[in-house]
């Protein structure tokens, strides 16, 4: 009987927590994870699936395709007795293999009756087979692979790699695919409890376990010292390289071979005798030949200074070379090999419960890796493409949104509110792209509740255009809300009803082996299928009560054995068909057609809400949705809301303890705000002050200031970012202390418009484009203020007048206008005139004035305000 080990439990859980965790860090850096209909796994299915059909369909040259599925898609390649009679065997045995091949692809139940047939045709040609021990297990291997592969819908993979997983928390026969089976389909109900679906839709989750299996079971986990006390990190990270020491013992492919430890040995004490004249080099030996045959490409490498510091993780991407000269001057770093940095910060952060590492390098345990990569991830945030957001921030967000469900993140312009908003939600959701669990919307001056929650709109048919209401995405948003916590069981009217709509008659569908059937008939209760064979059949009625049965118990549903299992005999010969249909309702109930099932979902929700029935809502374990609102204080907010504002109150909302259904002006259907629903807006201090917000909007939403982030000015090494002397962060922060003295914070300058600065001509730009518009914008005419920010006869100068301005009837004032420095030729101008803007030198300020007047006729007029 298959079992959980008991005193495993805890530790398979954190292996799976492990998993989950690397999949966020790493995003898409590791092609043999990738978990995207994209991946090399998938085109291993279908090239796998193409092979076996040509078999089927005797196309090509069976000896070749054998050899193709054999070598390439099935790994066998360690069984060299089956590759010789691949190689060998005359056409007739070969027929045999290619017929077990095609009835492994049939069949819908695993057989051993096929590794037997194998086995048998290798004795046939080889009578010593029977003294190779472990062949009919490296068979049941191949096999066990074959078939997941060509049923990973259904099925799980059987092979040396997927088993040793299994085997360390369950107990079952080694060599019993059903056993197997077994133990797989009780660590998948475990796997989705603790790490629930990472992949896209359309990758089979039996494939993204497989997927787990392999990582564990190909990947390793090293720690490493760069240097003593991690002096030797930065070239580490410079160079994207490894090293570790002893390199005057020369390249190790020339010591490889069966005494490949002794001759490593033996040079390390003729090249090191003062280090080894009463000690081994036995510790030496052993980094040396782990960073030369242990380690391999997709390992990782935790980079570390002390015991409790780590200051990088990076992956292996090359394999081991030797460099004749060494890239640290004055040591023997000449063994390397290539990395990619995944993370990178030389200040490092504390992992408390490390192993000391006790030599240069060692291997570290999967318990510890995840400390490592938990700690990391409050760091760094899952890899969604860029930098992560600040743990405080994400902490801060997650108790304001718990608290009142929505926020407003406020702050001047270039502070990076839209930027937070979207990897915040990147982050909670896994998902990279609006659409699905979240959503974006800008709101505008013209912006309006008809197109926010709902309205009418035009629909032209010929000459002709009517008018029909048309949900808005804060009425769809909170309509798909509902309905993923809606109970399970209820989903299956709405699906019924959208799966009728979406396969008209003559629709074709698959069973699981491949057979094709279409819709001939359908009805309200049921639906007729025919095979397309050709051939005349009686139709087979699927009945809307046995599906149903069956969704209530999909998840214990792999195939037509098991439909028969729950229906009986009634079904019997029609178990095929009834599977097909349940696997499409399920595809309709997939993220992706959920919008074309929309008007079908939204009915079950809307009859729920008519009787008021919010029992029926799971809103505690339900996924988390959020709609994102930029420049939320551009629009109307109390226009484009309208009565809907006082429902996003947590207690109001559906679940919570003063819930609140109202009714649509434009439908008359009723609609309420879903607990499992956030908003997060995004708001421009510089436009409007959170002072002069709507009274009912600012009760209802949590405010959170995102201000200028100085510290976000640094290089790769931590350090202050410095282009020609001139330190971004200063010049930052006194342009704000300025702004904040004579007008106030909300109109301070946000830290991103440096952030791509990492040369002169860059910062040249960004200053005259984007730093002094702005300015000028906030001190529109007010000439007095931007010399003083800006440096009267530095970047604001006085346009002389000539003879013909004296004779003026009335007094004249004085012009100015924005003096612009060219590069190359003032370089040295433009410099010293943003360091007396940092406030560095009053002797700056009148070199550059004496430099100005002398250059007058090189500048530029770029803009002249009276």
């Amino acid at each position: 009987m298959v079992r959980l080990i008991e005193k495993k439990r805890d530790e398979l859980v954190s292996m799976l927590t492990l998993w989950k965790n690397f999949v966020k860090f790493v995003g898409g850096n590791y092609e043999s994870f990738n978990l995207t209909n994209e991946s090399g796994w998938i085109k291993n299915i279908k090239e796998t699936n193409e092979l076996v059909k040509k078999l089927e369909n005797k196309d090509g040259d069976a000896r070749e395709v054998l050899r193709e599925l054999f070598n390439k898609k099935i790994w066998a390649g360690n069984i060299k007795l089956f590759q010789k009679f691949l190689k060998e065997a005359p056409i007739d045995d070969l027929q045999t293999l290619v017929e077990i091949v095609i009835d492994v692809k049939n069949s819908s139940e695993f057989k051993d009756d096929w590794i037997n047939g194998v086995y048998e045709l290798l004795r046939k040609h080889y009578p010593q087979a029977k003294n190779f021990q472990g062949l009919q297990g490296n068979l049941f291997n191949v096999m066990g692979e074959l078939y997941g592969k060509l049923h990973i819908e259904t099925n799980p993979i059987m092979n040396a790699c997927s088993r040793r997983f299994l085997e360390r928390y369950y107990e079952f026969t080694k060599y019993d695919y059903n056993e197997f089976k077994e133990a797989f389909e009780e660590l998948k109900g475990e796997y989705l409890k603790t790490v629930g679906k990472l992949s896209e839709n359309g990758f089979p989750l039996n494939a993204e376990i497989d997927q787990m299996f392999n990582f564990f079971d190909k990947v390793n986990a090293w720690q490493m010292y760069p240097g003593e006390e991690g002096r030797y990190l930065e070239i580490f990270h410079q160079t994207g390289r490894i090293f570790i020491g002893w390199g005057k013992i020369g390249d190790l492919n020339l010591l490889k071979g069966a005494k490949m430890g002794e001759r490593i040995t033996q040079k390390i004490k003729e090249m090191y005798p003062k280090d080894y004249t009463t000690k081994t080099p036995k510790l030496a030996t052993k980094m040396l030949l782990s960073f030369y045959n242990t380690m391999d490409i997709e390992d990782i490498v935790i980079l570390k200074e002390g015991t409790n510091k780590v200051v990088a993780l990076c992956k292996i991407t090359g394999k081991y070379e030797y460099l004749e000269k060494s890239p640290v001057e004055g040591a023997d770093y000449n063994h390397s090999r290539k990395v990619e940095f995944l993370w990178y910060d030389p200040n490092g952060i504390t992992v408390e419960g490390l192993p000391k590492v006790r030599y240069t390098l060692e291997k570290l345990n999967w318990s510890k890796f995840g400390k490592v990569l938990e700690r990391v991830l409050e760091i760094k945030g899952p890899n969604n493409g860029g930098p992560s957001i600040p743990l405080k921030d994400k902490d801060k967000l997650d108790k304001l949104l718990s608290r009142k469900g929505q926020i407003i993140l406020y702050g001047p312009p270039g502070t990076g509110k839209t930027w937070l908003a979207h990897n915040y939600v990147k982050t909670k959701t896994s998902e990279n792209k609006p659409g699905n669990r979240w959503d974006f919307v800008t709101f505008h001056q013209s912006y309006s509740y008809e197109e926010f929650i709902e309205g009418f709109r035009p629909i032209s048919k010929g000459d002709n255009i009517t008018y029909a209401v048309e949900d808005g995405i804060f009425k769809k948003m909170p309509i798909i809300a509902m309905w993923n916590a809606l109970d399970e069981t209820l989903k299956f009217e709405a699906l019924w009803d959208a799966f009728l709509e979406m396969y008209p008659e003559g629709s074709t569908l698959e069973t699981k082996t491949g057979k094709r059937f279409k819709i001939k008939d359908k009805e309200d209760d049921k639906i007729q299928t025919l095979p397309t064979d050709g051939r005349d059949h009686d139709p087979d009625i699927i009945f809307k009560t046995n599906l149903e049965q069956l969704w209530r118990n999909r998840s214990n549903i792999n195939g037509p054995s098991d439909v028969l299992r729950i229906l009986g005999s009634s079904v019997s010969g029609m178990e095929p068909y009834y599977f097909g249909v349940l696997k499409e309702l399920e595809r309709v109930n997939n993220e992706e057609a959920i919008e074309k099932a929309y008007k079908h979902i939204k009915s079950v929700i809307i009859h729920a809400l008519q009787q008021g029935n919010t029992s029926i809502f799971n809103f505690e374990t339900a996924p988390e949705f959020y709609l994102i609102i930029d420049e939320i204080n551009r629009g109307n907010i109390s226009k484009i809301f309208g009565e809907l504002i006082t429902l996003l109150e947590r207690d109001k909302r559906l679940g919570g303890e003063n819930e609140l259904i109202v009714t649509l002006p434009y439908s008359g259907e009723p609609f309420g705000v879903p607990l499992n629903l956030y908003i997060i807006g995004t708001m421009n201090t510089a436009d409007r002050s959170i002072a002069l917000l709507d009274v009912a909007l600012r009760r209802r939403f949590a405010f959170m200031e995102v201000e200028p982030n100085l510290s976000a000015l640094k290089d790769n090494n931590g350090k202050d970012k410095i282009i020609e002397e001139i330190n971004l962060r200063e010049l930052l922060e006194t342009l704000n202390l300025k702004i904040e003295a004579i007008k106030d914070r909300d109109h301070r300058i946000g830290h991103s418009y440096f952030l791509g600065v990492n040369d002169l001509k860059t910062l040249h730009f960004v200053w005259y484009n984007e730093i002094i518009p702005l300015l000028m914008e906030y001190f529109y005419n007010d000439w007095e203020s931007l010399k003083w920010i800006l440096g009267e006869n530095l970047f604001v100068e006085e346009v002389p007048f000539d003879n013909s301005f004296s004779n003026a009837p009335i007094e004249v004032n004085p012009v100015y206008r924005i003096k612009h420095y060219t590069l190359p030729s003032q370089k040295g101008d433009f410099l010293k005139a943003l360091k007396v803007v940092m406030g560095k030198s009053s002797d700056d300020s009148e070199r550059v004035q004496g430099n100005s007047e002398s250059n007058t006729g090189n500048s530029q007029d770029s803009t002249q305000q009276s």
